[in-house]
């Protein structure tokens, strides 16, 4: 695992499996996957740049259903189906803005 890579679980959640799994070896690949990603493929690239518009598109589309006392849960639901129907995967940032908040 790569010290600059998420492991999308916390501290105490590894140290459980350090345990859990006495005899594995755990060593940093950092850098080879730093190397790694270093080099895109012309089909990455695509992804990378059509990446950004899907996301767009998919949080204008849920902005529209978005109701007051909405939760999170409700709203993460609304999300997924505008994903899903968009050919996305997953969404790694939401951007929330309070609409009387000034423009960036």
């Amino acid at each position: 695992m790569g010290r600059k890579q998420y492991l999308a679980m916390s501290y105490k959640a590894f140290n459980e499996v350090i345990v859990l799994m006495p005899t594995a070896r755990f060593v940093d690949v950092s850098r080879m996957a730093s190397e790694t990603r270093l080099f895109k493929s012309c089909r990455e690239l695509e992804y990378l740049l059509k990446s950004p518009r899907l996301n767009a598109r998919n949080q204008l589309e849920t902005a529209k259903h978005v109701v007051a006392r909405m939760t999170k849960h409700e709203f993460a639901r609304i999300l997924r189906i505008e994903q899903l129907g968009n050919s996305s995967e997953s969404l790694t940032l939401f951007s929330v803005r309070h609409p009387e908040a000034s423009p960036a």
